[in-house]
């Protein structure tokens, strides 16, 4: 155990001051609480109260360093499952079998859980395939979330060539709330 490892790990906790400080503020409630309504509380509960303020705070510092070591891998996940998307489309797209709106229902866009990261998939198809991905109806999506859209489409088992528009589902996905939240 190093000097630094040791600073880092108060450093993290600090950043939890409200889950360490709740200990001690619960065993200033057990003290006024005895004092008030004249109850013998043991010192230990006092003990126990720090203790398990200690613990939380000790937890949530935790999560927050694993969270930064398991994130890359979870980011390179999804950008692996991006590119898998991206070649679907393209095969799709040359075997002349489905292309546009309808190729991306087919997909599963929406597992990519980010409507950033669909974006750029549709774009690397549009550059790839040199066909338009939306086939001229980008604009009507603008303003959704893609992940809802495409959750939508998957859930209604929606079929672009049967059932309707994109601007159908678009218009679905704004009213159930599924705006884009604008870029800050």
């Amino acid at each position: 155990m190093r000097w630094r490892d040791i600073k880092l790990y108060l450093q993290a906790l600090a950043r939890h001051w409200v889950s360490l400080a709740v200990g001690p503020a619960a065993g200033l409630v057990l003290l006024l609480v005895e004092e008030v309504f004249k109850i013998d509380i043991p010192r230990s509960m006092l003990g126990i109260a720090a203790v398990v303020g200690l613990l939380v705070a000790g937890f949530k510092a935790w999560q927050d360093e694993h969270a930064k070591v398991t994130a890359p891998a979870d980011v390179e996940e999804q950008r692996r499952l991006k590119a898998k998307m991206v070649e679907e489309y393209l095969a799709l797209a040359r075997s002349n079998s489905n292309a546009g709106p309808s190729a991306l229902a087919t997909l599963g866009l929406q597992s990519l859980k980010s409507d950033a990261l669909i974006r750029e998939a549709i774009q690397e198809m549009d550059a790839r395939s040199g066909a338009d991905p939306w086939s001229g109806y980008a604009r009507l999506v603008e303003d959704v979330d893609l992940v809802k859209f495409f959750e939508r489409v998957r859930e209604m088992r929606f079929n672009f060539l049967r059932d309707g528009t994109v601007e159908d589902v678009a218009r679905k996905v704004k009213a159930a709330g599924g705006s884009r939240p604008k870029p800050a």
